[in-house]
């Protein structure tokens, strides 16, 4: 079979090289001019670093499989990590058992209750009961609504803005078990990977070893319609051409599938309409000095929009790079100002924020600045998401979809898109057996 593949991030790149070791040919058309997604990288004084931080938990398998399947076990780093918390003016740690028990914040009581719940939350497994909970009602119940007030409602609010209610309490669980899981013990540490070189590192070696195994593949290559006849996919129109093929996996942001899809497939595009997104405005800074010894801070308090801090450096040190290099995620809806706002702007912001953050911090020492936006970043998977959730094969024959709201109540992670890849391209050698070739 001819499968034509529309994104070239992790999604398409591990579906084409699995349909390559099917037999399939293969052609993936990413629009970028680089591959990646998401997790695509940009050139920082000749050297790759990537748009967005991402990092490996312990139980990233789907990862850890596919880093090994390619020999680049020998570029992976394991590392303990520290987290903090910055609230009212201070910046207090937050990554042992310690720490919390020592967190100003919160009273004697409701640390205690923090660290309960939290360990409770580690050791659950079956998250269906969570499913049409609300995430507000869930961490108050669980956590306290003093640890919820501290801790929890600036998180949640900052990330998901006018949608903070109808977040299913299924979807933050599996983001506290999926930290818990990097955790060798309780009492321990989070121990997280990264490669050297960064994600770059590994969607080159894909991309290479697809390229290898056959496949072909289009950068800078739009596609604007994808080709139905008597409810059957049968091609795509990119850049003004139309191109054939058996079976098509689209593995884009569904707002971007809606637009590709034909008038006849509206009934399909209603059923895509209801899943929510937020985008994604982030700040990336080198600096010369160290803004922290955390790797990860949470922001709490009014007074700062942002939800966090990564200083990347602090996981994967790049001496290739030098410095520290810190991003500063905004998650916001499409229409706010900040997508439309020139870069100068919101560097300004960042960096007035930064100033009132931390007494030390010097302008001077930031040598580089960036912003890099997504309009369809985060799924918003609200209560009861799973009765929404698009398939991965569609009611249009040979047309099958993989995208990061089907990861749910799991956010978005490299390894996860993979797992992703790996049930649609089953699906797909199964569905095409029934599928009789168009040429």
């Amino acid at each position: 079979m001819r499968v034509l593949i529309i994104g070239g991030g992790p999604s398409g790149l591990k579906c084409a090289f699995n349909l390559l070791q099917l037999g399939h040919e293969v052609f993936i058309f990413e629009r970028e001019p680089v591959l990646g997604g998401l997790a695509r990288s940009f050139e920082l004084h000749g050297t790759k670093i990537e748009r967005y931080y991402h990092f490996i938990c312990m139980g990233d398998t789907g990862l850890i499989n596919m880093i090994r399947e390619l020999g680049l076990d020998s570029q992976l780093r394991w590392k303990y990590t520290r987290m903090g918390v910055w609230r009212d003016g201070k910046l207090y740690p937050f990554t042992s058992v310690l720490d919390v028990l020592r967190f100003p914040p919160l009273p004697p009581v409701e640390r205690l209750k923090y660290l309960w719940a939290a360990f409770r939350a580690s050791l659950r497994k079956d998250w269906s009961d969570l499913e049409n909970v609300p995430a507000v009602d869930w961490l108050r119940q669980e956590f306290g609504l003093i640890a919820y007030e501290v801790i929890w409602k600036p998180l949640m609010q900052r990330k998901f803005g006018p949608y903070t209610e109808r977040v299913s309490a299924a979807w933050i669980w599996a983001r506290i078990k999926r930290l818990a899981d990097s955790r060798t013990r309780f009492l321990k540490r989070e121990r997280l990977g990264y490669l050297l070189g960064g994600s770059e590192t590994l969607i080159g070696k894909l991309a290479e070893q697809v390229a290898a195994m056959g496949g072909h593949i289009y950068t800078k290559a739009q596609v604007d319609r994808i080709l139905i006849k008597n409810r059957r996919a049968y091609g795509l129109y990119v850049d003004g051409s139309e191109v054939l093929g058996d079976a098509i996996i689209s593995t884009v942001p569904l707002p971007h599938l809606i637009r590709l899809l034909p008038e006849e497939a509206e009934p399909y595009q209603k059923h895509l309409m209801q899943t929510k997104y937020l985008g994604i405005v982030c700040v990336v800074l080198r600096m010369t000095e160290r803004l922290s010894p955390y790797f990860w801070i949470n922001v709490s308090g009014d007074d700062i929009p942002f939800p966090g801090i990564i200083e990347y450096t602090n996981l994967n040190p790049r001496p290739d790079i030098g410095g520290s290099i810190l991003y500063i995620p905004n998650y916001l809806p499409r229409e706010h100002p900040y997508f439309t706002m020139d870069d100068e702007v919101i560097l300004r912001l960042h960096l007035d924020m930064l100033d009132k953050m931390f007494p030390h911090f010097k302008r001077e020492a930031v040598t580089d600045a960036f912003v890099f936006r997504e309009t369809f970043a985060q799924p918003v998977c609200e209560i009861g998401f799973t009765q929404m959730m698009v398939a991965q094969k569609s009611p249009i024959q040979g047309l099958f979809v993989t995208e990061n709201s089907q990861l749910h109540p799991h956010d978005r992670t490299i390894s996860q898109t993979f797992d992703l890849a790996d049930k649609v391209t089953q699906l797909m050698e199964i569905e095409v057996q029934s599928l009789q070739p168009l040429r």
